[in-house]
């Protein structure tokens, strides 16, 4: 990629070693020793001179760190920050599989910009697919598939080798919707985007089966986030059959395959013409995952917040709709009262997109 195809605009998707390596590509002196608000402006200083040349390499690069450029591509089909995660996904539950090992496995596609595919599967994880599965399916994003997953030791994982089985996918935000008219009730309306915001000492677990059982009618599908067995298994005992959970040492691509899937499962109730009410505790939790992610050694300035994984996560709340013929999608996200500056920043992102906010 050309250095005039970087949209500048979106230099805070990259991580503070990715900076200094395109620091560095576009000729900026020291980048090292620059912190990183000062760094972002002077790329963007020396891409305005037109004066880029790549400057010398000092100290020492961390393993593993490249610089994706995809992240900061000018155009409309750019990586998003969960595209970036899933790109390098490998089965993280398997140690030490045989070579031709095989798998039955089942779940939906996602398709990413760089052309190949990841099978988002029912067991939380993530199945590149063969060069081979591409060409001779033509796979869309949603698909349900069953199929055959053999081990590779060359990429340490399981890929999905054949398909055996294809349903219908999920194609709910291409369906013509219409607009909730958000009426002033307790009552929520169907494809309403709903933020409930909560002091930190609050029982979420049963608000949610409250709010559950005053919409009896609909469908619910639960997302905890960081959360234990105990906690799914309280709400399956209240009567809500999905619930999708992502344990705190899960790592980030079975976090981020956790995520998706449960939006998906919405999505394609959604589509079949039910009512689904998807829970999300909370977007404070699965921010700070995808917040941390993006500093390529885990760790993060506290009061840092990077936009990259924000824009994904506002798919979230923004997935709500009702479909014009019939099936909507009515999502309730909790959210920490402000306190600090990223629970005061992402409170005001949030509340700015919600139709409906609830304060405990």
């Amino acid at each position: 990629m050309n250095l005039q195809e970087i949209n500048l605009n979106r230099l805070d998707a990259l991580g503070i070693y990715e900076l200094r390596e395109l620091g560095r590509r576009v000729g900026v002196t020291r980048p090292t020793a620059l912190r990183r608000g000062d760094l972002i402006v002077r790329i963007k200083e020396q891409v305005a001179m037109g004066d880029v040349q790549k400057s010398p390499a000092r100290g020492r690069k961390p393993r593993g760190i490249n610089l994706d450029m995809a992240k900061i591509a000018d155009n409309d089909n750019f990586h998003s920050y969960f595209n970036s995660v899933l790109s390098g996904v490998t089965e993280p539950q398997v140690r030490g599989g045989a070579e031709g090992e095989e798998r039955a496995v089942s779940g939906y596609v996602h398709l990413l910009p760089s052309g190949s595919a990841v099978l988002i599967g029912v067991d939380l994880n993530g199945y590149p697919a063969m060069t081979k599965v591409l060409r001779e399916n033509s796979l869309k994003t949603g698909d349900y598939v069953d199929g055959k997953a053999v081990y590779q030791p060359s990429r340490s994982s399981f890929m999905l080798e054949r398909i055996t089985k294809r349903s219908s996918g999920v194609r709910f935000d291409a369906l013509e919707g219409e607009r909730p008219s958000v009426a002033c009730t307790s009552e929520f309306q169907k494809g309403e985007r709903v933020l409930v915001v909560t002091p930190r000492p609050f029982d979420r677990l049963n608000e949610i089966t409250q709010i559950a059982d005053a919409a009896k009618s609909a469908r619910t599908i639960a997302l905890l986030i960081d959360e234990t067995d105990d906690s799914a298994k309280f709400l399956l005992n209240c009567g809500i059959q999905d619930v999708y959970l992502t344990k705190v040492n899960y790592n980030i691509q079975k976090q981020t395959i956790g995520c998706l899937l449960a939006l998906f499962r919405a999505k394609e109730a959604a589509e079949k013409g039910e009512s689904v009410l998807l829970f999300v505790d909370s977007f404070n939790k699965l921010f700070k995952i995808y917040n941390n992610s993006a500093s390529p050694d885990g760790r993060i300035d506290p009061n840092q917040v990077n936009l990259g994984p924000l824009v994904d996560l506002k798919t979230y709340l923004l997935s709500a709709r009702a479909l014009k013929n019939g099936g909507s999608l009515t999502v309730v996200g909790f959210l920490n009262a402000p306190g600090g500056t990223i629970e005061d920043y992402i409170y005001n992102e949030f509340t700015d997109l919600a139709q409906r906010v609830i304060r405990k």
